[in-house]
């Protein structure tokens, strides 16, 4: 309470009665200013109860005789004095307003905003046995708050209680996007930006515990984005309740880009064709994915030859996962050889029989015939050669066919098979025998003749024995 101005307006007991009225008017002036001028008498000048961010309590007892009548009560009941109490809130919290304990029958309590406008009172909201003291709970979002203490129909000492716990604030998390990624067969996401908690104290020691972030599926193309396991921490992180998990994004999925290397172009035999057939093998790809390369690969010419170059073109991915790829090339050229062709010789080919010559050969009969031939090819057979297994005089000896050639324009691309092996005979040769001659005997009853000379065999061939 401030100083009374009584202190120095004493009056000398032998002055006039004028000037002891003087002075006593001018006491009851100065004792209506200093009410006027008490702490807490108006809501310009309120008793300040403080700044408050975590739980507090706070009491107060004045007799509102000491104070004077500056708020207009809202409700029933005769004028009294009021004394006003201001506190400020920097978070949401739970405050509770009484006046248990109050010495003053039935007071008054009014909790005010800022611009001095109500939010709530009461006068029988109970304290213990008594239900006719004040009693006011209210969750106040961070600002400044007033509160009016008066009585019912009299002045007298009131206590007032003020106390706040620190509410529970919801909160969401903010800021998070998510980068694109070339496609890798899963759903895993990368977290971009800067996570901010929407709705949280400044000073507050709270922070975000990061979670995951995930595609909808791991295909490519434009992808929701979702975010989980996202929690708050810190001392102050009791303070607030994560109410969702961060809104989801969109991001992009691109295409993997692979090539088809190591086509193994198959080697093959001649069939009229430039027709290759070959594997692709796909470089890049994801283990697991369905995905395959389907396209053309031709030699240059239809021809045989060794090391022909193998020409690609037209390939394509294709299979269950091939949306997700992107084929930058066609692959390289490679090569491949092109072996003859195998053709069969037939026809009415046999072996003559003859009389033993001391050679194998054997004069063929009948005309040969190529088989085997690719359709609109130009091949013929010529110059066939027959010999028996060996030289010597037989019967039914094997004699096989040699010494085929082919000509046209496709000759080149086959080898012709031989003939199947015929039997024919080899006979004897017929001889002479020269340079013999038989002596002159004298009789002696009998036809032995005595020989001359040496045998010569005559027609026997080379050096035969």
């Amino acid at each position: 309470m401030k100083h009374s101005c009584l202190a120095n307006t004493q009056a000398h007991p032998n002055e006039y009665s004028f000037t002891r009225l003087l002075v006593f008017s001018f006491t009851l002036f100065c004792i209506n200013a200093n009410l006027y001028g008490q702490t807490g008498n108006t809501m310009a000048d309120p008793i300040v109860v403080g700044t408050y961010s975590s739980a507090f309590s706070y009491t107060n007892t004045q007799n509102t005789a000491n104070f004077t009548n500056n708020y207009t009560r809202p409700t029933y009941g005769t004028t009294t004095n009021d004394v006003f109490y201001r506190f400020t809130l920097t978070r949401k919290m739970e405050v509770t307003m009484t006046h248990c304990g109050s010495a003053l029958y039935d007071p008054y309590i009014y909790l005010l905003n800022a611009s001095g406008n109500l939010i709530a009172y009461n006068d029988d909201g109970g304290c213990g046995g008594n239900n006719l003291h004040s009693f006011l709970k209210r969750e106040l979002a961070a600002g400044t708050y007033y509160v009016v203490s008066e009585g019912y129909n009299q002045n007298g000492s009131i206590t007032t209680n003020i106390s706040g716990t620190v509410s529970i604030t919801n909160v969401t998390i903010t800021g998070l996007s998510a980068s694109g990624k070339t496609y890798d067969g899963t759903t895993a996401a990368t977290v971009t930006g800067t996570a901010t908690i929407n709705g949280k104290i400044s000073s507050d020691a709270v922070y975000v515990q990061a979670g995951v972030a995930t595609f909808n599926n791991k295909n490519a193309g434009s992808r929701t984005v979702t975010f989980s396991g996202y929690s708050l921490y810190g001392a102050d992180a009791s303070k607030y309740n994560l109410t969702a998990q961060p809104a989801s994004v969109t991001a992009n999925i691109a295409q993997r880009g692979v090539t088809i290397t190591g086509l193994a172009a198959a080697d093959k035999t001649y069939d009229g064709t430039t027709a290759v057939t070959g594997t692709a093998i796909i470089d890049g790809k994801i283990s697991g994915d369905d995905v395959n390369a389907s396209g053309t690969a031709t030699f240059d010419n239809k021809n045989v030859g060794k090391e022909k170059t193998v020409t690609c073109s037209g390939y394509s991915l294709t299979g269950a996962d091939a949306g997700n790829y992107n084929l930058t090339a066609q692959p390289d050229s490679v090569t491949a050889d092109i072996y003859p062709r195998e053709a069969s010789v037939t026809g009415d080919l046999s072996a003559e029989n003859k009389t033993y010559d001391g050679t194998t050969a054997a004069t063929v009969t009948g005309t040969a015939i190529i088989g085997d031939l690719i359709e609109g090819d130009s091949v013929n057979v010529q110059a066939v050669s027959a010999a028996f297994n060996d030289k010597n005089v037989g019967t039914g000896k094997p004699v096989t066919f040699t010494g085929y050639s082919l000509t046209g324009s496709d000759a080149g691309n086959y080898t012709p098979l031989q003939a199947v092996a015929v039997t024919a005979d080899i006979t004897p040769k017929s001889v002479t025998i020269a340079g013999l001659s038989a002596a002159n005997k004298t009789y002696d009853g009998t036809d032995t003749a005595t020989v001359t000379g040496t045998i010569i065999l005559a027609d026997t061939i080379g050096t035969d024995t």
